[in-house]
């Protein structure tokens, strides 16, 4: 049976403040981040164009077929998109959503000494650029530009990757000050590529 990895990595405002303030995160005035309406047919090209190769689009959350649930999870009020734009360039996107899965097990909050609530917590999720912009420094431009936008509401960022992502971008993960709270296995469930 083949498996997948799914890695959860966390991030708190403190670490990242003390990170930014050494002079850590990447900066390129050219990039910006732009919110845009999280409408089902944007966002689905989105996840297709950027995740495509990465068999987002065949997992079964992302299913067309759970169309009707991805339309409700977008419409959620504290739903929003993101895009990195490049002066007239979508680089990349993500989502940034309410719903994150088990969320109190992922951050050992009592060894921190201090509790985080779920309302504190936010999660990255889609986090990506199209293909053509991969490997060019353009993410780690825009992972902090996120970090600032939602650290100005939340205490704790959540993001999780699975191994059938891009080869490099658990270390990059790491080399921006995320830590890793979760490693789990998986049987794999993308289904099968679009003909």
């Amino acid at each position: 049976m083949n498996t997948f990895q799914k890695t959860h990595f966390g991030i708190d405002r403190s670490t990242y403040k003390a990170l930014k303030a050494v002079g850590r995160f990447a900066r390129n005035s050219a990039l910006r981040v732009e919110e845009i309406k999280p409408e089902f047919d944007v966002y689905y090209k989105l996840l297709q164009s950027v995740g495509g190769p990465w068999g987002w689009d065949r997992r079964p959350k992302y299913a067309l077929a759970r169309a009707q649930e991805i339309q409700a999870r977008l419409a959620h009020a504290d739903t929003r998109l993101f895009l990195l734009r490049a002066g007239t360039e979508n680089v990349g996107y993500c989502l940034k959503t309410a719903y994150f899965d088990k969320i109190s097990y992922l951050f050992d909050a009592a060894a921190q000494g201090k509790r985080i609530k779920r309302a504190q917590v936010c999660e990255i999720e889609n986090f990506g650029l199209f293909p053509k912009y991969t490997g060019k420094g353009y993410g780690p431009t825009f992972l902090p530009l996120l970090f600032d936008e939602f650290f100005k509401d939340y205490r704790v960022i959540y993001l999780s990757s699975r191994s059938t992502n891009h080869a490099k971008v658990q270390v990059f993960y790491k080399d921006l000050g995320m830590k890793v709270t979760r490693v789990e296995v998986f049987p794999d469930d993308l289904g099968p590529a679009p003909k």
